[in-house]
């Protein structure tokens, strides 16, 4: 079973802001002592939006439920504050779940065309996973990758 969804809020701030850097990364949930996902800010899914403050929920459950992989693409804001551009819980962390989070965010045609025309002025960091690199050669084979 897998689970994913894109912020098209934060998609569009990056666009607005114009930002050509996409941080990838894992969280491993697969011990006695679980954890939790918390947003750029310190609060655990805490907002004023009534769906945001849903998908969190319901975010934290399935990560106890599943003792699954939580998979997570974000960006940085003009006040250098972290910002989700998309997450993905999958069984395992490979190749077709970083597909997956990275077509996901890319539905979003103007975050997808800024990023394309940005070539290899688009930089993304990740830890260099063979999974992350098979991915982004995949979906954005000409940036430049950390």
């Amino acid at each position: 079973m897998t689970v994913y969804w894109a912020n098209l809020q934060a998609a569009e701030a990056c666009v607005s802001w114009q930002r050509t850097l996409l941080i990838l990364d894992a969280c491993h949930l697969k011990s006695q002592y679980g954890g939790q996902v918390k947003d750029g800010a310190d609060n655990v899914g805490v907002t004023d939006d009534a769906a945001a403050q849903t998908q969190a929920i319901l975010t934290s459950l399935l990560l106890y439920l599943l003792y699954a992989q939580l998979l997570q693409a974000t960006t940085v804001d003009p006040d250098g504050k972290l910002l989700v551009l998309g997450r993905i819980i999958a069984e395992k962390e490979d190749n077709s779940a970083y597909c997956r989070l990275l077509q996901t965010i890319m539905q979003f045609k103007p975050l997808a065309n800024l990023w394309r025309r940005a070539g290899a002025a688009m930089t993304i960091i990740s830890d260099r996973g063979k999974a992350v690199i098979a991915a982004v050669g995949r979906i954005l084979p000409v940036s430049t990758h950390l």
